[in-house]
């Protein structure tokens, strides 16, 4: 392991920075703690606030087949907001068979809000599984509203139901779209080109936050136009509007973005040109350098960032720079877990997750005492994480 002075004179080329670089956290000659680390998860899963109780829910549906009996808990919970994180947690585990029949179960219960149900079916249609289209096709004819029918005849004409396209292209001309930007990344992976004229009629219509998400719908749906709005808004004097762009098409795989990007990068403003640039880094289309010379600035915001750039760049298979730049990625998260700040151990505690490498749990495992009780869980999670990685690469 290279020195924290030579890590910081090789990264920053020996320029003086604001803020000293933090150092590789040291571990205890104890062995990692896993039943403790059970313990937290366990106890925050009851919790009753619910962003404690929709993280610890959502880190237990990810270490067992279909969620085990967590996912059954966490779909009946009283709050949407959890449902909803079981839901996309699950979606992560597809198309493995326990957690298709979790979404399908859901889907068919009665009861459940329209957009909880649809998104599960959602899901299943990009699975390949229409079990759950005439329970979705009722759905959407007995919804009071339009932007309650949408999600809903979405899934339907994922599953091949043309008459959910005739309403799902009435509510995109209406204007009358859900209140979820979620929405929009649904529709641009549907791959429904269909779709994109009544988009382009909806787009007009929309807050900027809604016109964004179809912008960017209509980039994954490859149609040129959606590059021609982001371009115009990335050019808008509103630099919240702008970040709210680069946030939106950085996690969508294509070379359109992958330009848009490259450009901000150049020549936009400090600030956006970071953005932009963090955003190819997690992309793996730049060499991690820039990020990790980020771990030494004032702003936590900005440290954070780019500890998530790193997390995303170690997950990328073709991830551009090679061994070297691999290591300097790996040194730079280890080095975020000796920051201060809780944001910035979140992102760090995520990125070594990411890394995958079960021997990292040493790290992990002093911050399961950590003042934060939400450092606490994420080191927890993700120490249960690995060990189940470790555990399964020993049984091959």
């Amino acid at each position: 392991m290279i020195s924290t002075f030579f890590f910081s004179f090789f990264v920053l080329g020996g320029c003086h920075r604001a803020q000293v670089l933090p150092t590789v956290p040291t571990t205890g000659s104890a062995a990692p703690n896993f039943e403790q680390a059970r313990l937290v998860v366990h106890s925050a899963a009851g919790d009753l606030d619910i962003s404690t109780r929709t993280m610890a829910l959502s880190i237990l549906i990810g270490l067992e087949p279909g969620g085990g009996d967590w996912a059954e808990r966490a779909l009946w919970d009283p709050s949407v907001w959890v449902r909803r994180a079981a839901i996309d947690a699950l979606a992560q585990r597809l198309p493995e068979p326990q957690s298709r029949v979790a979404l399908v179960e859901f889907v068919e219960r009665e009861g459940m809000d329209h957009y909880s149900r649809c998104a599960a079916a959602v899901n299943l249609a990009r699975a390949g599984d229409f079990a759950t289209l005439s329970r979705v096709q009722q759905a959407y004819q007995d919804a009071a509203e339009p932007w309650l029918a949408a999600p809903c005849a979405l899934a339907a004409a994922q599953m091949g139901d043309a008459v959910a396209i005739d309403v799902l292209s009435g509510v995109l001309v209406e204007g009358e779209l859900p209140l979820e930007l979620g929405f929009g990344s649904d529709i641009g992976a549907s791959e429904l080109e269909e779709l994109i004229p009544h988009m382009l009629v909806a787009i007009e219509m929309v807050e900027p936050s809604m016109e964004i998400a179809l912008a960017a719908a209509l980039v994954q749906l490859d149609d040129k136009r959606g590059r021609v709005r982001l371009e115009r808004l990335l050019g808008s004097a509103s630099e919240e509007l702008q970040l709210e762009v680069i946030e939106t098409i950085a996690v969508i795989p294509s070379e359109t973005v992958s330009t848009m990007l490259s450009k901000v990068a150049r020549s936009g403003s400090a600030t956006l040109a970071r953005a932009a640039m963090l955003a190819l880094i997690s992309r793996g289309e730049m060499e991690p350098t820039s990020a990790v010379a980020l771990l030494v600035e004032i702003d936590r915001e900005v440290r954070a960032q780019a500890v998530r750039a790193l997390g995303g760049w170690v997950q990328q298979p073709e991830a551009r720079g090679g061994r070297r730049a691999a290591r300097l990625a790996q040194q730079g998260i280890m080095i975020s877990l000796g920051d201060e700040e809780d944001m910035v151990l979140l992102a760090g505690v995520r990125a070594v997750q990411a890394l995958g490498n079960p021997s990292d749990v040493a790290l992990l495992a002093p911050l399961v005492e950590a003042d934060s009780s939400r450092v606490q869980l994420a080191a927890a999670g993700a120490m249960l994480a690995l060990e189940e990685i470790g555990q399964s690469a020993g049984s091959e």
